[in-house]
C-alpha cells in the first residue's frame, strides 16, 4: 500500500522528501492556505495520518483541515488544507510528516517554510533599536 503527495515539490534525489515554500507573507494578514493532496496508489485501502515536527522552539503557526484519513480505492485523493497563521513574527520551518499506517516503509516528510515581512510604515510598531551611547561632543580642530 503506497501513498503519493500532490501540490508539493519533490526534493531532488529523494522519493520521500518534499517541500512547500510559501515565500514572503505580510505580517498580520488573514493567513495563507495551501492544498496538499494525498493519493492512494494501491488497489487496497490505505490509512494515513499527518503531524508536525518543528526544527526550532516557537509558536505553532501551522494547522491542518484534517490530521488523518482512509483512502478506499486506487487513485482516490483527499485534500488536506494547510492553514498558516501570519500573526506571529517568529515563524520557523516546520516538517509535516505523512505516515502511511499500513506501510511503515512509506513515510514522507514535507518541509513547509514561510518568511514574515513587515511593511516599512508599520515596522516601528514591531521593532525598535536601542543604542547605548552619549550625546555627541564637540571636537576641537
Amino acid at each position: 500500500a503506497r501513498l503519493a503527495l500532490r501540490g508539493v515539490a519533490s526534493v531532488r534525489g529523494s522519493s520521500r522528501r518534499y517541500e512547500v515554500n510559501l515565500g514572503q507573507q505580510n505580517f498580520g494578514t488573514e493567513g495563507v492556505q495551501w492544498e496538499l493532496r494525498v493519493e492512494n496508489l494501491s488497489a487496497r485501502p490505505v490509512r494515513y495520518r499527518l503531524f508536525t515536527m518543528s526544527t526550532e522552539e516557537g509558536e505553532e503557526w501551522l494547522s491542518f483541515s484534517r490530521t488523518s484519513g482512509t483512502l478506499q480505492e486506487q487513485h482516490e485523493t483527499q485534500v488536506v488544507t494547510l492553514h498558516c497563521a501570519t500573526d506571529k513574527l517568529e515563524i520557523y520551518p516546520t516538517y509535516v510528516v505523512v505516515e502511511n499506517l499500513d506501510n511503515t516503509d512509506d513515510l514522507k516528510t514535507v518541509l513547509i517554510s514561510m518568511e514574515m515581512v513587515v511593511s516599512r510604515v508599520t515596522a516601528s510598531n514591531y521593532y525598535s533599536v536601542i543604542v547605548d551611547g552619549k550625546a555627541p561632543q564637540a571636537v576641537a580642530t
